[in-house]
């Protein structure tokens, strides 16, 4: 852009924002982390960060985040389902460029009625854009981070969102790719911008300057912790990157203290891991006396390796009342004598058979009732049947075999007489343990 500076107009050269917007953008590896040098007002920035938000962050994790815009309209349901696909796929193939046009691309004109999300302004601003960059840096495989949901806190509703390390970091190293926007506010910009309870959720106060500052971008997702593992260090009046002060590993999140009254008087309302830990800050009731710490004074310094030690013992804690809970087997008898005994008995006694399940079919009206032979009767007719069988052919085995057919059909009979029918109704009789009607199984 040209500058009017009296007669002639000179041409400033372009600012770094502008130079990157002149780069070949597409893959990851072209892009290098979009840092924010001002040039906004805090209702610009508040404008593009809702936004960018809405598109990035709301669409991929299913949430709908505190917005600085009194009244944001929400977009619909097809323009999150672009927005997710747009933004998963770039997970995959990591092009900004692609995934861009796809998130601020008008959609079809079936599914966009009346005043369209994005104006064609708003479309090829270069401000959204760059900031759009921001969000998709969560993304980026080089970035060392990414974005998930979070469940902890309860001023939120259990729903909201939480920085995590995707690598190792190591201390007073920077995380670069996790991006900040400052935008300072007079105080005629804060009391007509902000709403207490409403927009207020992200404003610093700086005491070298004496005004008030809003804090946005993905930065703005980490959540406070009484011991953090990251400090937020100033570049310039309107950018800050994260330092980190302790080891922080694969799976942590990544934590920065807020201050010592940001969740009321000594953070007494806090609900951080650290003070749920200590019960202190809004854990406190839950010990008696009110106060997280001992009843001496004194408690244990907090070091890494205090707690992942802490951690183990909890872990082999759940996994013994887990296994605790898991009903036992009995235990096989150490008695040799009793154990032989067991073993003639098993040998002495004749391999058992599978008793036969008769099925009895009889037509009693519509539909067809079907009446199962009870086990016993099934068994008390196997062991006839085998008696007579061990008989070989003897002159008792018709009466065995009259006894098993009249217990067989006992029940039936039963069944006719409780019907108030007599035995001659037609009835058939389906054996399921004879070769005909066995499974092959």
């Amino acid at each position: 852009k040209a500058k009017c500076s009296g007669p002639a107009a000179s041409v400033q050269p372009p600012s770094p924002s502008q130079q990157s917007l002149q780069m070949p953008l597409g893959p990851a590896d072209l892009i290098s982390p979009c840092h924010y040098t001002g040039g906004l007002s805090a209702r610009e920035l508040g404008a593009i960060d809702d936004l960018a938000n809405c598109m990035v962050v709301d669409s991929l994790l299913g949430i709908v985040s505190h917005k600085m815009a009194e009244r944001f309209r929400q977009p619909s349901a097809s323009h999150i389902r672009r927005w997710r696909a747009a933004v998963e796929d770039f997970v995959v193939d990591q092009d900004y460029a692609v995934a861009y046009a796809r998130l601020v691309a008008r959609p079809p004109d079936s599914s966009e009625s009346g005043r369209p999300f994005l104006t064609e302004a708003r479309r090829n601003d270069p401000s959204l854009r760059l900031h759009l960059y921001r969000y998709l840096h969560l993304f980026d495989r080089r970035s060392g981070v990414r974005i998930e949901l979070c469940r902890r806190y309860a001023h939120e509703n259990r729903t909201g969102a939480r920085i995590v390390s995707t690598r190792d970091w190591e201390a007073n190293e920077k995380i670069d790719m996790l991006i900040g926007c400052i935008a300072e506010m007079t105080p005629d910009e804060e009391r007509s911008y902000l709403r207490p309870g409403h927009n207020d959720f992200s404003v610093m106060y700086s005491t070298r300057k004496h005004c008030s500052q809003l804090w946005l971008g993905p930065a703005a997702y980490i959540n406070h912790d009484c011991r953090p593992n990251v400090r937020f260090v100033p570049t310039g009046p309107h950018s800050a990157y994260y330092q980190v002060i302790r080891p922080i590993r694969k799976g942590d999140e990544i934590l920065l203290f807020y201050g010592a009254h940001f969740f009321g008087k000594s953070n007494c309302e806090c609900e951080c891991e650290t003070c749920e830990r200590r019960l202190a800050g809004a854990f406190a009731q839950q010990q008696p006396g009110g106060s997280g710490d001992d009843s001496n004074g004194y408690r244990f310094r907090d070091t890494d390796k205090r707690l992942r030690r802490l951690a183990a013992a909890a872990s082999k804690r759940q996994r013994e009342e887990d296994e605790a809970a898991e009903p036992v087997a009995a235990a096989p008898s150490t008695d040799k004598a009793e154990t032989s005994r067991q073993a003639q008995q098993q040998q002495q006694q004749p391999p058992l058979k599978l008793p036969r399940l008769l099925i009895r079919i009889r037509q009693l009206g519509d539909p067809l009732r079907y009446e199962l032979v009870s086990l016993a009767s099934a068994t008390s007719a196997l062991a006839s049947e085998s008696a007579s069988e061990e008989s070989e052919s003897s002159p008792a085995s018709a009466p065995a075999s009259a006894a098993s057919t009249a217990t067989a059909a006992g029940p039936a009979s039963a069944a006719d007489a409780s019907d108030g029918r007599s035995s001659s109704t037609p009835a058939s009789s389906i054996d399921c343990s004879s070769p005909a009607n066995r499974s092959p199984a």
